[in-house]
């Protein structure tokens, strides 16, 4: 018995181990694209253009303030359901989590597509920038929408210690993004460039996950069947703090 243990938390150490270097490299490696991502833009597009792109991604915090705390409860919960091998718990709320968060990112997009002729005034955008703030808004702000639906994939990975896992799709996405930026933008396509690339990217993500939260988790099912009151109460119990957080962490930023 003492050396089954001995030999289970060697292997902890070396998957902790291991995570720690994937995700060290990970962000070396992203810090690095970015250092050459910025002086290629502005070379590219101008200083109004380059604020349009800014003031999308400052659009998309308060948008999602309603479903930031849901990726957090995901990985919370599913670690120490985990962990007790409470898998039918942990379907429940992914479940839930899922068929609450589709019909919210929806409603959110549909306000934004109908108030988008006030906020195009609210935020002075410059007529001869209207078409691709129209463009770029709307696609970045219903692309994160359909992250946050679907991020379940991502956090799950998170919350059974794959982080090894993700930092390799991470990865293999930023630099797509990466690609995409420097060719769509050396095209012409201006701000409309990286708002593809980063489509592109959360696409990628997306897609990569998926099927590599179901390879890796043999007892992961998501259906609406499986929606519960008691997983309902957790997300708003627990994802309203964060939720809360969030919102004090915009507001001072």
């Amino acid at each position: 018995m003492p050396e089954e243990t001995s030999a289970h938390a060697a292997t902890v150490r070396d998957a902790l181990s291991r995570n720690v270097v994937v995700d060290v490299l990970s962000r070396v490696g992203y810090m690095f694209s970015r250092f050459f991502v910025p002086p290629f833009i502005l070379a590219r597009i101008s200083l109004e253009a380059y604020g349009l792109w800014s003031t999308s991604f400052i659009l998309v915090s308060y948008i999602g303030v309603s479903t930031l705390g849901i990726s957090n409860v995901y990985i919370k919960y599913v670690a120490q359901h985990s962990a007790r091998r409470e898998y039918q718990q942990a379907n429940a709320l992914l479940s839930t989590g899922v068929f609450l968060t589709l019909p919210i990112c929806f409603l959110l997009f549909a306000a934004l597509w109908l108030a988008w002729p006030f906020l195009a005034t609210l935020l002075h955008i410059p007529s001869h920038l209207m078409g691709d703030a129209h463009e770029v808004i709307l696609s970045v702000v219903a692309t994160f929408l359909a992250s946050i639906c679907l991020s379940v994939f991502h956090d799950v990975l998170v919350g059974v210690q794959r982080t090894a896992l993700v930092q390799y799709i991470w990865t293999a996405c930023y630099i797509v993004e990466t690609a995409l930026i420097f060719l769509l933008v050396g095209m012409g396509r201006g701000v409309r460039g990286l708002a593809e690339a980063y489509v592109a990217r959360t696409a990628l993500e997306i897609v990569l996950s998926m099927p590599a939260a179901f390879r890796v988790i043999p007892w992961l099912r998501i259906s609406w069947r499986r929606f519960s009151r008691e997983a309902l109460h957790t997300l708003f119990f627990f994802g309203g703090v964060v939720q809360i957080q969030s919102l004090l962490a915009i507001f001072l930023d």
